[in-house]
């Protein structure tokens, strides 16, 4: 019993020990990074700025207690004046149904495994899938499980588990500020695609007309617009069905109880 109750302190004291070598050594990655990017770090953050993009590495928790998860998050600020939407998580079971009814919108890339894996509400289509390319959709699949996530002006990518060696912690952050960078390259590629007519400019010349350049990228901001609308109405509903279930719940129990 005694030999029992040594071996549960000692483990316990390695136990401790550990995850203040743990925590330390991941600190002295965060401020060697952050010292790269030409930023700042705390104990779980770096931030500064890669090939002009300024980025942002987190280690956070998801849930508590047994439920638990690390994740890793990295932002990437992305160029103004571009329209993206993007929600990329892997496939649900019940996707195939809403997509087939319009509540939910897949970008198709054209790469099976991918595809296959991979949810992608996206918008414009195009951009987006100028923006996965076969590096990035590589990195993505190799992953045991990440997001990518559009908010206003900001891009993140969320990957399950802590990027604690320095050369994930930096493959992350390229591959974000990468996206984010490319993000007006493949915006501006689409503008060039667009073909320009001549319009009139006076009784002795023409000039080129525009019209057709701002009528694609109305058309791009649009699809934006429909996709978040569509993702809007399907979360509300989602939630509505919630409330309800857990209503419904909740009255049957207090029947129960009170026919007792």
């Amino acid at each position: 019993m005694e030999v029992f109750v040594v071996v549960i302190v000692v483990a316990a004291i390695g136990g401790v020990v550990w995850g203040i070598v743990r925590a330390s050594t991941r600190r002295d990655m965060l401020r060697e990074l952050a010292a790269s990017l030409g930023g700042e770090a705390t104990s779980n953050t770096a931030a500064g700025q890669l090939d002009g993009v300024r980025v942002r590495l987190e280690f956070a928790t998801r849930g508590s207690g047994s439920s638990s998860e690390s994740w890793t998050y990295v932002d990437g600020v992305l160029p103004s004046g571009y329209p993206l939407v993007l929600h990329l998580e892997e496939h649900g079971w019940f996707d195939a149904g809403k997509i087939a009814r319009g509540e939910m919108i897949d970008v198709v890339v054209g790469d099976l495994p991918f595809d296959q894996k991979f949810r992608i509400e996206g918008a414009p289509a195009d951009v987006v899938q100028r923006l996965l390319t076969p590096p990035t959709r590589a990195y993505l699949l190799a992953q045991r499980r990440v997001e990518l996530t559009t908010t206003p002006g900001n891009l993140r990518m969320a990957v399950r588990g802590w990027l604690e060696q320095p050369a994930d912690a930096r493959a992350a952050l390229a591959l974000v500020a990468g996206l984010a960078s490319g993000l007006r390259a493949a915006s501006l590629a689409l503008d060039a695609e667009v073909p320009m007519t001549t319009g009139a400019g006076g009784a002795y010349r023409a000039g080129p007309d525009d019209a057709p350049l701002r009528a694609a990228r109305e058309a791009r901001a649009e699809e934006v617009a429909r996709v978040e609308a569509t993702r809007t109405a399907r979360l509300a509903r989602q939630r509505f069905i919630v409330i309800a279930i857990a209503v419904a719940i909740a009255a049957v129990l207090a029947t129960m109880i009170a026919a007792r």
